[in-house]
């Protein structure tokens, strides 16, 4: 009989030593650190944002959101309402929740354009994100009012965007970048095609800038070495689905010797307008058309800010009798601090002081241009 018991009394003690253990290994199992890596792609595995890196205790509530606006998840999300214990990426998959009549109609009521590159390799920290050596895609934004803007939420074109450019014409859209032009009629399935701007008259050309005044015809002008004079000029031609190449190019009424630093070239109702910016400094120039005279409006200082660049200058005309300028501000440390805007006068000169545009994601290089309703 004593023998029996001491038997159950032991048997009972590792029963207990057994579930103090379990409960104690799961007690360490949600006190451990679960890294957990997400990437949001649309259809063509195209990154939407840059990754986001959970790094919680296991057990603990998920702060993750997969929802992003004008997209709609298309794979299932493995993360529930709790973290898992196992390391692991996830990946998930979108599509736009809107139709393609829907998209060509955000294109065709827009005031302004957006098209440039998105930084999706490093996070956004506190309105804040890191440049250095990172990739970039395309991004198309739309606003009413160039204060507040609004990505075209697509499926984009797989390619490293460096300073792209975009078309819409007969439906169509494209993007032009580094030698490439890729077209879409769906918002999904891109094509993409050479696009070399060298011939007879230049070579070595670069997109500086596209116009139009309807959704039937643009016009692309770029920046090239005359094949003539060897000087830097302007030229600009009638866009053509083709890349074109039996275009007939035009120059531009501009000298060679007053391009001197980044050109960018836009067009509003009150005319067409080009800046050549190079440091703090900007060069305004002004005519009434494209095809017309170019006058020097006049030359802008921007803040003097320690240690501070101004890049992806931009000049918009939002009335007839006011200017606006855009520019991204980035430090010595190759961190973004976001995209501002600045009155200016007709006479060239800043008032007021930069406030940051409302945007839906940080842009990196951007030109913005005139849209069908402005």
């Amino acid at each position: 009989m004593k023998k029996r018991l001491t038997m159950v009394l032991g048997l009972l003690v590792a029963i207990a030593g057994l579930v103090g253990y379990m409960a104690y290994s799961q007690s360490i199992q949600y006190g451990q650190d679960t890294v957990i890596r997400v990437e949001q792609r649309d259809e063509n595995d195209v990154p939407i944002t840059a990754p986001t890196k959970l790094v919680r205790k296991a057990g603990h509530r998920n702060p993750f959101k997969s929802a992003i606006p004008g997209y709609e998840l298309t794979t299932e999300n493995p993360l529930k309402t709790l973290l898992p214990r196992k390391n692991q990426t996830v990946r998930l998959g979108y599509q736009s929740e809107r139709t393609q009549t829907e998209l060509h109609r955000q294109l065709q009521t827009a005031r302004y354009w957006q098209v440039g590159a998105q930084n999706v390799t490093t996070p956004v920290l506190n309105g804040t994100q890191y440049q250095k050596g990172a990739q970039s895609v395309s991004r198309i934004s739309t606003s009413h009012d160039g204060l507040t803007w609004t990505r075209l939420p697509i499926s984009y074109p797989k390619m490293a965007a460096q300073n792209p450019w975009m078309v819409y014409q007969d439906q169509k859209l494209t993007l032009l970048d580094k030698g490439y032009y890729y077209q879409t009629m769906n918002f999904r399935d891109w094509h993409r095609y050479q696009f070399k701007l060298t011939n007879q008259q230049f070579r070595n050309g670069q997109v500086v800038g596209v116009v139009g005044s309807d959704q039937r015809q643009k016009t692309v002008v770029i920046q090239a070495i005359s094949q003539l004079s060897g000087d830097r000029e302007l030229f600009y031609g009638n866009w053509s689905n083709n890349g074109m190449r039996n275009v007939k190019w035009q120059r531009l009424d501009f000298k060679p010797t007053q391009l001197r630093g980044i050109v960018n070239l836009t067009q509003s109702r009150a005319g067409v307008y080009l800046t050549a910016t190079r440091g703090r400094q900007v060069q305004i120039y002004g005519a009434s058309k494209l095809t017309g005279h170019f006058d020097k409006v006049g030359r802008l200082t921007l803040k003097k800010k320690r240690k501070t660049q101004y890049v992806a200058v931009n000049l918009v005309a939002p009335t007839k009798h006011q200017l606006r300028l855009y520019f991204n501000e980035i430090d010595q440390h190759h961190v973004l601090s976001g995209t501002y805007y600045q009155p200016v006068t007709r006479k060239a000169h800043l008032t007021g002081t930069p406030r940051r545009l409302n945007t839906d994601f940080m842009w990196t290089e951007f030109h913005v241009t005139k849209g069908p309703n402005e």
